[in-house]
């Protein structure tokens, strides 16, 4: 017997181990993906870096601490029309009242110390016309003692010490009615750091107000917060204001170039407001309250306002209702009255120079627009900078701008229509081109110019370009740049 046997060779099968190879576009396409990722990894690093780098307010504030009255000094102590009450024990409190006692202009939280101070250094890091301010406290002398009060037909005068427990320093406080006008009278409260103590000399003092729990307070100047400030701290500074503040992703953007502020960044604060019970506090407008400061509403019942001086003089005042208290607290003060011409029409923001400017009033006049004045910006010229298009604070006319600028003044003029432009107290150390002269280099040479810590004229680097200040506390240079 025979046996035929088939045998067919198979071919091997592909192992399922085996890939096939990807198509060169997936390939590219997961590279692109990987550097993609690795350069959004870095831009973010980049930016958290730069973040990070950003200064910060470091304030540090004082918490008012406790306040002894030593019984010789308690009492009821009468001055002009109003009386001043000292009480001691676990709920030591000065109040002032008037009329009899039935208003009261002002009183310290009960317990609490109304006056503080601290030796401290204060620096400042400045980018682009910001400013950070960062307290490096050596002392915080928030208990408060008062071993003597004495009084006189005008004043009465508070005396003791301020003390963190280990070191103290003797302080005054004097209390004085002041006629604002005939109808008007304030208590103004100067407070004075003598020196003298283990603490030595203070370089801030502290008047704490009391509230009621947590009163409404309103003011500060220009604040971009809730209406009641109850909670907030924030210091007395000017500076830019900022791009965004807060806002995102607009806010984010500017501080690349640390220029997108926060709530407490401001134009136009001011170390004075009113409380919901119709009590008012501002600093007096003197060099020593111009000083930097910091306001705390953080604590419930208090309101506390710290200037960086050894002295602080502040003025109170109440009134029966807000808009009495406003009126009141402008009593004594001069002001020009308000141009009449602002009211007959619109006041229109124009620049680009004087045929782009002629043309759009011309536009606005046809279509039934009553102007009653232009503000041109832009009147001293436009430079290029990394910002864009920036103005040249020389403060001269640009004539290469607005060519034959009187007659179009004039002939403005001939329809009501005023012409008002503005400047400010920096100047730029360059100028367009040799028809403008130099105001910096003449408030240099003259001195007129803030200055540095090593003498130098300080320059403030804004957006764009370095400035130097006017120093407006100088008051020949006041003269000088109102004549420029």
């Amino acid at each position: 017997m025979s046996t035929t046997t088939s045998e067919a060779a198979a071919a091997p099968e592909p192992s399922s181990e085996r890939k096939a190879k990807k198509p060169l576009w997936r390939r590219i396409l997961k590279w692109f993906l990987i550097v993609l990722l690795a350069l959004i990894l870095l831009v973010v690093a980049a930016v958290a870096f730069r973040l990070w780098q950003m200064p910060k307010f470091v304030l540090d504030p004082m918490t008012p601490g406790a306040l002894t009255v030593d019984d010789s000094a308690t009492g009821k102590y009468q001055i002009g029309d109003f009386s001043v009450e000292l009480t001691g024990g676990e709920a030591a409190t000065l109040t002032i009242t008037q009329d009899d006692g039935q208003r009261v202009v002002w009183r310290s939280d009960p317990g609490s110390s109304f006056a503080a101070g601290s030796a401290n250094t204060v620096a400042f890091e400045d980018q682009n016309g910001f400013f950070w301010a960062q307290v490096d406290r050596t002392t915080k002398l928030t208990d408060q003692s008062i071993t003597s009060a004495s009084s006189s037909r005008n004043s009465v005068k508070l005396s003791g010490a301020l003390t963190d427990g280990e070191t103290s320093t003797d302080y005054e406080m004097t209390l004085t009615p002041e006629r604002k006008s005939a109808k008007v009278t304030n208590v103004k409260m100067k407070l004075e750091a003598s020196g003298s103590g283990s603490g030595g000399d203070v370089d801030s003092l502290m008047i704490a107000s009391g509230r009621d729990g947590d009163e409404g307070v309103y003011g500060f100047g220009e604040q971009y917060r809730p209406f009641d400030l109850s909670g907030s701290l924030f210091p007395i500074l000017v500076g830019e204001q900022g791009l965004g503040r807060g806002d995102q992703p607009a806010t984010l953007a500017a501080d690349l170039g640390w220029g997108g502020g926060s709530l407490v960044t401001t134009y136009a604060p001011l170390p004075t407001y009113v409380t919901e019970g119709s009590r008012s506090l501002s600093l007096v407008a003197d060099d020593a309250s111009g000083s930097f400061a910091i306001a705390d509403m953080t604590q419930s019942g208090q309101v506390s306002l710290e200037s960086f001086d050894d002295v602080l003089t502040a003025e109170v005042l109440a009134a029966g209702s807000p808009s009495e208290l406003i009126a009141d607290r402008s009593a004594g003060i001069s002001r020009p009255d308000s141009a009449e011409w602002v009211n007959d029409g619109a006041i229109i923001g124009l620049q680009g120079g004087t045929e782009v400017v002629r043309a759009r009033v011309k536009e606005m006049q046809e279509a039934g627009t009553k102007i009653s004045g232009v503000f041109l910006q832009d009147w001293v010229g436009q430079r290029k900078t990394r910002f864009g298009k920036q103005l040249w604070w020389t403060w001269q006319l640009n004539k290469e701008t607005y060519p034959d600028w009187d007659k179009m003044v004039a002939d403005f003029a001939k329809d009501g229509i005023r012409v008002v432009t503005y400047m400010n107290p920096y100047l730029a150390p360059e100028v367009p081109n040799s028809s403008i002269k130099s105001l910096y280099k003449e408030a240099e040479k003259e001195g007129y110019l803030v200055k540095n810590s090593s003498g130098g004229s300080y320059e403030l680097p804004t957006a764009g370009f370095p400035v130097g200040m006017v120093d407006l506390t100088n008051p020949e240079a006041r003269d000088w740049y109102a004549d420029v």
